[in-house]
């Protein structure tokens, strides 16, 4: 198998996963992930076909946690952004540059990253838009809203088992 799909069955086993989109500028990351741009305010509304790969990634998550009746989740997101070498929090209000650490338990991390409990869906997509209305973007030949920055939306899973029947 190959795909996001088993990306996401083994995150919500535990595992680690990373989704990465890397290419030359207007080669289509934003469009494969988030769909047309045109639609960003409406990304926690109803699915369509033109959705990206956030919003389907994002579907499917919450129907698997749904379907598994005997493990509660808490999904979580982050969100922040990587410009001249700085680190700033999409979900926060401040512009104040992050400190990035590290420990044994939890390797690198962004020290203060605003995470937002999310029970839909719509929850996470409106994080999303959020923090993807802050991100540094500029135009030029290729592209009239491209981004200038490295960003990295994370979506934090939390299982435990369900002691309560559904």
């Amino acid at each position: 198998q190959s795909g996001i799909k088993p990306l996401l069955l083994s995150a919500l086993e535990g595992y680690a996963a990373t989704c990465f989109a890397y290419g030359q500028t207007g080669s289509g990351k934003t469009y494969s992930l988030i769909g047309s741009e045109a639609i960003v305010d409406k990304l926690d509304q109803k699915s369509s076909e033109s959705d990206g790969l956030l919003s389907r990634s994002v579907k499917f998550l919450f129907s698997e946690i749904k379907r598994r009746l005997g493990t509660a989740y808490e999904v979580e997101v982050s969100y922040a952004e990587i410009y001249q070498e700085k680190v700033r929090d999409l979900l926060s209000t401040s512009d104040a540059a992050c400190k990035v650490r590290w420990n044994p338990h939890q390797g690198y991390f962004v020290e203060g990253l605003t995470r937002v409990a999310c029970a839909s869906k719509a929850d996470v997509m409106r994080a999303f838009c959020q923090g993807y209305r802050r991100t540094r973007v500029a135009s030029h030949d290729m592209n009239a809203r491209s981004n200038r920055s490295h960003c990295m939306f994370t979506v934090l899973l939390h299982a435990s088992p369900n002691s309560s029947p559904a």
